[in-house]
């Protein structure tokens, strides 16, 4: 192309500038059509990075699915989410590391059958804590574990000491077992793992773990095979309902000595009884009503033994 300025031009160097734009146009256009013809994945980049400062942003595309990452740092924790979306699932995660007390972190996990949801906390001091919640067609199961790496060392837990600190775990040396308040009462584990499983299905409910109910319990059913039971002494002397057997039994050192059950026989209704046989032996205890004697045999009222009378 001329240097020359175009209104100083000759006809002869128009017409050579014009034919040089010309050619260079043609050119551009092939190039063009070109890129546009040929454009695809290929030219394109998979992934996208943004950065600035403590944060940090990063998306990814391939074949398979999509997956973000979005992260910010600091003196004290790093903080960061993650999504990621495939053909079978998507998946969610929020997760905060600490440097000085616990690491939190939570989960989505949603399928075509299935939705799970957890939450984590990690402290190095004491353990793991986890709770879950799984939903499908036909049931909802929720779950609380705890598992406990630093417990106290005892050579002999015993449970019924008062100076224990509830909120504290033990381990038993002597027979190698994790001691654990629950709410209610110490309950031991081989593996130092402790937790409940609460399930709901078409069926009804079942549940793992110690139950409170605060206010009035209204049940429209029967409730079958269980054990009721006051709370035993240090002896371990109580008062339980044995739904197994339908026995109200009277336990004394962890042993049933009483029992008052229904009775097969025709025309009784329930029995009193020592378990085991033996003597059942009351004092002070003043008799009312009418009692029928007729279908016992009386001994030891007196020498020739006889008829009780009352009355």
């Amino acid at each position: 192309m001329y240097e020359t300025d175009i209104s100083k031009m000759n006809f002869k160097q128009l017409r050579e500038e014009v034919q040089q734009l010309r050619d260079e146009l043609s050119r551009f256009k092939r190039i063009y059509e070109d890129s546009i013809e040929n454009l695809d994945d290929s030219n394109l980049s998979a992934h996208l990075i943004k950065e600035k400062e403590n944060m940090k942003t990063e998306i990814s595309v391939s074949a398979d699915g999509v997956k973000s990452l979005v992260v910010k740092t600091d003196e004290m924790s790093e903080q960061y989410s993650t999504l990621s979306q495939t053909a079978d699932e998507i998946k969610s995660e929020v997760s905060k590391v600490t440097s000085d007390v616990s690491d939190f972190k939570s989960g989505i996990t949603q399928r075509a059958e299935s939705i799970e949801a957890s939450v984590e906390q990690v402290n190095k001091d004491i353990g793991d804590f986890e709770t879950v919640i799984t939903q499908t067609s036909t049931d909802i199961t929720s779950i609380v574990r705890a598992t406990y790496s630093n417990p106290t060392e005892v050579e002999i837990f015993d449970k019924s000491d008062s100076g224990n600190d509830k909120s504290n775990v033990y381990f038993d040396t002597s027979r190698n077992l994790y001691w654990h308040y629950n709410g209610s009462e110490w309950e031991s584990s081989s593996n130092g793992n402790f937790g409940t499983v609460f399930e709901q299905t078409v069926d009804g409910f079942k549940l793992k773990g110690n139950v409170k109910v605060s206010g009035d319990l209204v049940s429209g059913g029967v409730i079958e095979g269980v054990t009721v039971s006051s709370t035993p002494n240090n002896n371990k002397d109580c008062v339980r309902l044995n739904g197994q057997n339908s026995k109200i039994e009277v336990v004394y050192g962890g042993t049933v000595v009483g029992v008052l059950s229904f009775c097969d026989s025709p025309g009784i209704g329930c029995s009193l009884y020592p378990s085991g046989g033996g003597i059942l032996a009351i004092s002070d205890v003043t008799a009312l009503g009418s009692w029928d004697f007729s279908r016992c045999t009386v001994t030891g009222l007196g020498s020739g033994g006889g008829v009780a009378v009352f009355g």
